[in-house]
């Protein structure tokens, strides 16, 4: 995945409060992507209807 797609995806997350981009402390040229207690809270919120959504939709393959 390039730098540019990775964005593309970063953003909105960025935006809507989700996540927090912040230079690297050692590496100017990295960059830190944190999650904040909001993406926490929609991963909490979301992850497991979506665990159980691909288990069932896996069942087919695994018989």
């Amino acid at each position: 995945m390039t730098k540019p797609n990775i964005s593309i995806l970063l953003t909105p997350l960025e935006h809507d409060g989700y996540i927090r981009r912040s230079g690297h402390p050692e590496d100017g040229r990295k960059t830190v992507i944190s999650i904040t207690a909001e993406g926490r809270e929609l991963l909490q919120r979301y992850l497991p209807g979506n665990r159980e959504e691909i288990a069932e939709r896996m069942k087919p393959v695994r018989t």
